[in-house]
């Protein structure tokens, strides 16, 4: 018999109510955020269900979300909610090792602190109308190191966690593993639904391109990137030795995850995917023509293969009457060819960069200030794209993003502590004797690699789970190493 902790599914089931008040908004979502505080701050909810629950849904964005004179979807409620409930609780056993890491954060967030100063260069009164107090490039640009802010503390939050108990590490990966596999069934069943002329939000159809996977994402591109961030670790738990994940579950998690990745459509997706996979390769180029690897093993990995990639066909076949070179090929050609449909999304990117090369000469040194860009551009409308009017201007490359935005000083700084942290990574795994350390920091190497690649193609970092995953790698490498 399996025994149930009865105050445990009554914990659980509250927060299924206040998720659906959440769902519901208006009052009942002010009502579901105010319950939600309380509840953990008298220990009514145990902070752990939170933080997991809120890591659940990370990738849920266009549901849930209340306004409180800011926009506060259930993940963030749920995860930081959790996070300051466990300062609240005694009996919490976290591990707070300071590292190089730490210093390196601060120095990141102290160069986007300096930028915002360029703010000055901003005229007080911006074309950019973003809404009340926003409407100023000094309350935007701190507001946004202020979000920077919270979003290290989540990252330094789950190293403590991770590092402080090995059952919670590997509670943790599992659930990872097992939120992204969720998430993408999802995205995988909204696709197959829209095939039979099921309309559905959970994928999205512009023109004659094929439906793109974004399951409760606010864009395919983002749902991509979330699940990028537990790719590469779940191609390494299929043929490495691991004591987190059996094989028997994470082969077909990590062929559900790697469908929905591609079913997105995104070629920043497919970029980051093939960068991480090239990396995975070259650092496992020994393993493969290992004695170990025996031909049995070679043949159900060639199988698995052909199976995702006959699987993928399938289901495009079965939405589309396109072909393999309209849905995989005519994409990347068309992005680069002014006479095809698809090239109005670089035409965006290119004029961006052109606005932004322009903001870069006027102040090369320090920029104009993190967050800035849009104030700096203005409104934009493209008469070829009729109704088209962007009033958040943004780059599409979040390097180039920092470039313009903390200049040549910052951006060096920033591209040096990135670049540091990383070879510093790659030597963890040479120095920890630890199986799956070894795995699970060779895997968030891919995933790093992976993001690294696909923020060529956008600049959003504010993302949770970018944090989370970062926390895992920093609590691994406190630990292990």
């Amino acid at each position: 018999m399996i025994e149930v902790d009865k105050k445990e599914i009554a914990q659980l089931f509250l927060i299924a109510v206040l998720f659906i008040l959440l769902l519901i908004g208006g009052k009942f979502g002010i009502a579901a955020v105010i319950i939600t505080i309380i509840g953990a701050y008298l220990k009514l909810i145990n902070w752990k269900h939170l933080f997991y629950v809120g890591i659940a849904l990370t990738p849920i964005k266009r549901l849930a979300v209340t306004s409180i004179g800011f926009h506060l979807n259930a993940s963030q409620l749920f995860l930081i909610t959790g996070i300051i409930a466990a300062f609240f609780d005694k009996n919490n056993k976290l591990k707070w090792k300071s590292d190089k890491f730490d210093f390196r954060l601060f120095v990141f967030l102290f160069v986007l602190v300096i930028s915002s100063f360029q703010s000055r260069f901003i005229p007080i009164d911006p074309v950019v109308i973003l809404g009340a107090l926003r409407n100023y490039p000094w309350i935007k640009s701190l507001s946004r190191i202020v979000l920077m802010g919270v979003l290290v503390g989540v990252a330094l939050f789950v190293r403590a966690y991770v590092s402080s108990d090995k059952k919670r590490f590997e509670a943790l990966m599992k659930g990872l593993l097992l939120f992204g596999t969720v998430h993408a069934l999802i995205g995988l069943f909204g696709f197959v639904i829209y095939a039979f002329g099921v309309n559905t939000s959970l994928v999205v159809q512009h023109g004659d391109d094929p439906q793109r996977i974004m399951s409760f994402e606010s864009e395919p591109l983002f749902f991509g990137n979330y699940l990028l961030t537990i790719l590469p670790v779940a191609v390494l738990f299929c043929f490495k030795k691991q004591n987190i994940i059996d094989r028997r579950f994470a082969i077909p998690a990590a062929l559900i995850i790697l469908s929905g990745s591609v079913l997105t459509f995104s070629r920043g997706v497919w970029a980051g995917i093939l960068a991480a996979f090239v990396f995975l390769i070259i650092i496992n180029a020994r393993l493969l023509f290992k004695e170990s690897l025996t031909t049995k093993k070679a043949i159900v990995i060639i199988l698995l293969s052909l199976c995702v990639l006959i699987g993928v066909v399938f289901l495009i076949n079965l939405a589309t009457d396109r072909s393999f070179y309209q849905n995989f090929i005519e994409p990347v050609i068309g992005a680069i060819n002014p006479n095809h449909g698809k090239f109005w999304s670089t035409r965006l990117r290119l004029m961006t960069i052109g606005l932004g090369l322009s903001a870069f000469l006027q102040h090369p040194f320090l920029g104009i200030g993190y967050e800035n860009f849009s104030f700096h551009a203005g409104n934009i409308f493209i008469n070829s794209l009729s109704e088209h009017i962007l009033n958040y201007p943004d780059i599409n490359s979040f390097p180039f993003k920092l470039l313009i935005e903390t200049g040549i000083i910052g951006f060096t700084i920033i591209t040096f502590l990135v670049f540091k942290s990383f070879i510093d990574l790659l030597r963890s795994v040479r120095k920890t004797k630890d199986v799956t350390a070894k795995v699970v920091i060779e895997g968030y190497c891919g995933v790093i690699i992976g993001i690294i690649v696909q923020l060529f193609f956008f600049s959003n970092i504010f993302s949770i789970y970018l944090w989370i995953m970062l926390g895992v790698v920093l609590g691994i490498v406190n630990e292990k190493v």
